[in-house]
C-alpha cells in the first residue's frame, strides 16, 4: 500500500500484488496475484452484492474508475487496462454504478480512456482501442480489434424511441436488445453499431467472424453481417439489413432497410442500393451482370478448397448460366430445374428475393392509404 490509499476491512487483497498511490479500494473487491492498481484508480464493490474481481496478473492504469451494483464485475488474468477507463457506469448518472454484469476475458487490452457500460461480456484476447465505448448488451468474441468505435447504442428507431418514453413514464426498464460480435474481426474509428430492436424475433445485430469494418461505417439495428466480409469507408446500412459471407462493399455505399446481399457480391463505391443483390456478382445499385471472380478467388483462398481445372470450368459455366438470366435470356423456372446444384442454389436465393420483396409492397401500399 503506498501515500494516501484507503481500502476496508471487506477488500481481499493478494499479498503480491501492488497499489499505487492515492487508489481508493472500498466494498467487496477481490485483488489476486501481481495484479496492479494505478495511480488515482476507484475501485468501488457492493458491499452485500457480487464482487469485483480482478485477475492474476492484472494491470489497471492511473485514474481507472470501476464501480460495482449487485452484479459482479469480472477482470480475468493478464488484462491491461489503460489509464483513464471507465467501466461499469449509469448513463442518466454517471457518478452511480450501471446495473448489470461485466466480464473482462483473459488477454484483453483496454487503450486509454475506453468506456465499457454494464451488461458487457468482452472474451479472450481482444483489444479496444482508445477512446472504444461499449454501451449495453454488447457481447464480444476473440480476438478483435477495436479502434475508437461505439458498439450497443441505442437504435435510432421512432418505435424503440416511444418504447423508451413509455418505460420512463411508468419507471420500468424495456425489453432488452443486443449486439453480438465473433472473433476475429477488425471494426475502426467512428464505427456505429446499434442493439436491436423488439421487431426482430432475437432483438440482436449481428456481426459474423473475420470481417473488416472500416471508419465512420454505420450498421443500423437488427443488421446481419456474416464472415469475411470488407465493408469500407463511409458505408451505411439501414435497418435489417443482411450481408452474407466475403462480399465487399465499396466506399460510401448506402443500403435501403431489409436488403440482402448474396455471398461473394461486390458493390462498387457510392452506390445506393434499393434493391437485393444476388451472389457471387457486381453490383452498382441499379444492375448486375458481371460476375465478381476476385471475391470467389478470395472466398477458395480463405475456405482452402482445391479447385481442379475441371472445378473451374464448371464453376465458369454456371456463372455464365446465371449472367444469362440477369440478361434476361434465360427465365428463373428454368434454372429452378438445372441439373446444376451452384445454379439451383442461386436462383433458389433469387426466388426467396423477390417473395421478400412482394411481402414489403403491402405494408407499403398500406402506409400510402393513410395520406
Amino acid at each position: 500500500m503506498r501515500y494516501g490509499t484507503k481500502h476496508d476491512s471487506q477488500v481481499r487483497v493478494h499479498d503480491t500484488a501492488t497499489i499505487d498511490d492515492m487508489v481508493v479500494i472500498a466494498g467487496n473487491v477481490i485483488i489476486g496475484k501481481y495484479a496492479r492498481i494505478g495511480f488515482g484508480s476507484l475501485l468501488l464493490g457492493d458491499p452485500s452484492g457480487a464482487p469485483i474481481t480482478i485477475g492474476e496478473h492484472a494491470r489497471l492504469g492511473p485514474g481507472t474508475k470501476i464501480r460495482a451494483s449487485k452484479h459482479p464485475i469480472t477482470i480475468e488474468d493478464e488484462v491491461s487496462i489503460g489509464p483513464g477507463c471507465i467501466i461499469n457506469y449509469d448513463n442518466k448518472n454517471p457518478g452511480m454504478p450501471g446495473t448489470g454484469p461485466v466480464r473482462i476475458g483473459r488477454g484483453t487490452i483496454l487503450g486509454p480512456y475506453c468506456l465499457i457500460n454494464n451488461h458487457v461480456d468482452i472474451g479472450e484476447d481482444n483489444h479496444l482501442g482508445v477512446f472504444t465505448r461499449l454501451e449495453f448488451y454488447v457481447t464480444l468474441g476473440k480476438h478483435n480489434r477495436l479502434r475508437g468505435c461505439f458498439l450497443g447504442v441505442d437504435p435510432q428507431d421512432r418505435i424503440f424511441e416511444s418504447e423508451l418514453d413509455d418505460a420512463e413514464e411508468r419507471d420500468e426498464t424495456t425489453t432488452p436488445t443486443y449486439v453480438s460480435i465473433g472473433d476475429n474481426n477488425v471494426i475502426r474509428e467512428g464505427v456505429r453499431i446499434s442493439r436491436g430492436t423488439t421487431k426482430n424475433a432475437d432483438r440482436t445485430t449481428r456481426v459474423g467472424n473475420g470481417n473488416f469494418i472500416m471508419d465512420n461505417t454505420h450498421v443500423a439495428h437488427d443488421c446481419i453481417i456474416h464472415n469475411n466480409s470488407t465493408i469500407t469507408t463511409g458505408c451505411k446500412l439501414a435497418g435489417h439489413c443482411a450481408i452474407e459471407d466475403y462480399v465487399n462493399l465499396s466506399g460510401a455505399v448506402k443500403m435501403a432497410p431489409y436488403l440482402r446481399i448474396g455471398r461473394c457480391a461486390f458493390i462498387t463505391g457510392n452506390a445506393t442500393v434499393a434493391e437485393d443483390v444476388p451472389p457471387y456478382f457486381v453490383s452498382d445499385g441499379k444492375a448486375c451482370s458481371v460476375p465478381n471472380y476476385e471475391g470467389i478467388r478470395r472466398m477458395l483462398r480463405q475456405t482452402r478448397k482445391q479447385f481442379t481445372e475441371t472445378d473451374c470450368a464448371r464453376l465458369e459455366q454456371s456463372l455464365g448460366t446465371m449472367r444469362d438470366h440477369l440478361n434476361g435470356k434465360v427465365p428463373l423456372e428454368q434454372l429452378l430445374q438445372s441439373d446444376d446444384g451452384d445454379v439451383r442454389t442461386w436462383a433458389t436465393w433469387l426466388r426467396e428475393s423477390h417473395e421478400r420483396k412482394q411481402q414489403r409492397r403491402p405494408r407499403f401500399k398500406r402506409g400510402l392509404e393513410t395520406f
